[in-house]
């Protein structure tokens, strides 16, 4: 790796290399590859296989660094497991065995042993986002999900999802009021809101209304984040704890910096936004990065370029939520939201491919994940 452009003689040799047709094997990193963020420095060498050592430096698996390699290969050179379980990492991966923290389920337990949450999400004649998230939550293992949304869009989603209870409002002040009044915050495990709930007025009196209760967990999605992107300020005035799941366009209009600036500093600005707002950030990107305040950041290696599509956060959020429902703290709740997520999508892409990957199929193939995790685990 390098951390400064390639230039001279190392630009000429790097070059006759790529244009080569023999089988080209780099050691540790590809030359070229910025080791600390994956950055290309002008020019890279382009490898067959990458052998590294013990453990992959952030430029193996952060974009574009990822992409100088065909396959890496992470070889043991003796260094005790003992040094390595002692050693207190700035970056932990997600991977299959990621999932090996996930609770098991109580033999005795009822449906509200697995939590109750709410999800605000849906707007006039826009119901999918609501359904997409919702499904997810159930298929994640919540015991009961209530969804808050317009009127318009109750029969569509009791067809859909019977098992949900749905709450509606209309456009008018007086009915939204009127629905707020009737629900108790504190009878949920957890709330997210945001997935198809629009930018209007009554989407941000539901926001205003959610961030000022003190202690259910929140998860903030979709169009939630762009509301909070006006006003910044009312992260810090919440006490309740607050997951945020911001692709790359939404965390540039969250910040005010361009996206472009962002995909180069995935890791950085998930961490200085964690933060500075106090709240888990979950950016997502072809390497989703999950940080808390306290600076602990985990690196998604799992997932496919199919899982671009539309719906697909919606179902993380909903992933997410179940799990923050069910008990797991903030933090875990996100990682392993963020491994049960890609890795569904991995199933899923076995059978529909690249192209015909949609988020029904991610939420269709999250049992199968579960039920893989629960026979590894016994």
């Amino acid at each position: 790796g390098c951390n400064r452009v390639v230039s001279d003689g190392y630009l000429e040799v790097i070059g006759r290399m790529n244009r080569a047709k023999a089988y080209v094997i780099s050691v540790d990193i590809p030359s070229g590859v910025n080791s600390d963020n994956g950055k290309i420095m002008g020019l890279c060498v382009k490898a067959n296989l990458t052998v590294t050592f013990t453990l992959p430096k952030l430029g193996n698996i952060l974009y574009p660094g990822a992409k100088a390699s065909e396959v890496l290969k992470v070889v043991d050179i003796g260094i005790p497991q003992k040094v390595l379980e002692d050693f207190v990492f700035e970056y932990e991966t997600i991977d299959q065995d990621t999932l090996r923290r996930l609770p098991s389920r109580k033999t005795d337990g009822h449906k509200f042993t697995y939590g109750k949450v709410l999800i605000i999400a849906g707007s006039k004649d826009m119901s999918g986002a609501a359904y997409l998230s919702a499904m997810a939550a159930y298929r994640t293992g919540t015991g009961l999900v209530e969804i808050l949304t317009h009127e318009s869009c109750r029969i569509s989603l009791q067809c859909a999802l019977p098992e949900a209870i749905i709450r509606t409002y209309l456009d008018e002040f007086e009915s939204l009021d009127k629905t707020i009044t009737t629900i108790n915050l504190e009878s949920y495990e957890a709330i997210l809101i945001g997935p198809g709930l629009g930018q209007s007025d009554a989407a941000k009196r539901l926001l205003d209304f959610i961030l000022k209760q003190p202690t259910v967990p929140i998860i903030l999605d979709a169009d939630a984040l762009n509301l909070v992107s006006e006003n910044m300020d009312i992260l810090l005035e919440s006490s309740a704890p607050i997951i945020m799941t911001p692709h790359i366009g939404e965390m540039s209009r969250l910040t005010k910096f361009p996206s472009e600036a962002i995909l180069e500093n995935t890791v950085e600005f998930a961490q200085a936004f964690s933060k500075s707002n106090q709240v888990m950030t979950v950016l997502k990107s072809h390497r989703t990065v999950v940080c808390n305040p306290e600076g602990f950041t985990c690196i998604n290696l799992c997932g496919n370029d199919g899982m671009a599509t539309a719906g697909s956060g919606d179902v993380l959020a909903g992933v997410i939520t179940s799990l923050v429902g069910q008990g797991l703290d903030p933090y875990m709740s996100s990682v392993l939201g963020v491994a049960i997520h890609s890795l569904s999508g991995d199933v899923a892409c076995e059978s529909k491919g690249h192209h015909g990957l949609m988020a029904k199929d991610i939420i269709e193939a999250i049992p199968k994940i579960m039920q893989k995790n629960e026979q590894l685990n016994g």
